[in-house]
């Protein structure tokens, strides 16, 4: 369909450039199709948002590590809508802080989990603020890279007092330099 649009021109690049794509991938196969497309063909300028409530958990955690390992030079922001593998949280901040080339991670992350399970903080978290409002408890932290001390994120954790799911948000520190 698209070489039709583009007349099977190699000369145009076939890119579309989006502002904040939606994706809802049914089954591990059709993810796999839409995220070949969206690396070959979608430009996102500001956040890529996918729900991946219809994918086998484990599968979709492998290949959404890699992506969020990977895939950071692509894309400048990436939220995953119904996160159901609570290791994808702790296998994210376990690579930031012990890879030793982490320039290809997404600088912002966004993960909300649909899980019945509580929020744990991480062994690697420094400078660790918590704060309680309007049935809200938000835990504010710094994790670092053990071979680039310059190299931090900062990690903001939301936790619903009566639902049974939180959200994760993980995002790069520019260093002032």
């Amino acid at each position: 369909m698209i070489n039709l649009l583009f007349d099977n021109d190699k000369a145009i690049p076939l890119q579309f450039n989006i502002q904040n794509p939606y994706l809802f991938p049914s089954g591990n196969e059709r993810f796999d199709n839409i995220w070949n497309f969206v690396s070959n063909h979608l430009t996102t300028s500001e956040c890529l948002i996918i729900d991946v409530d219809n994918i086998d958990s484990l599968y979709a955690g492998r290949k959404l590590f890699n992506i969020l390992t990977t895939e950071g030079s692509k894309l400048p922001q990436i939220q995953l809508i119904n996160v159901r593998v609570k290791w994808l949280y702790n296998a994210i901040v376990e690579y930031i802080t012990t890879s030793k080339d982490f320039s290809k991670v997404v600088d912002n992350i966004s993960l909300q989990y649909s899980l019945s399970s509580k929020f744990e903080l991480s062994n690697k978290a420094e400078i660790v603020e918590i704060k309680q409002l309007d049935g809200v408890k938000y835990t504010k932290f710094q994790i670092f890279n053990i071979y680039n001390t310059k190299v931090k994120f900062s990690v903001c954790n939301e936790e619903r007092k009566n639902e049974v799911s939180f959200c994760v948000s993980i995002r790069k520190i520019k260093s002032k330099i």
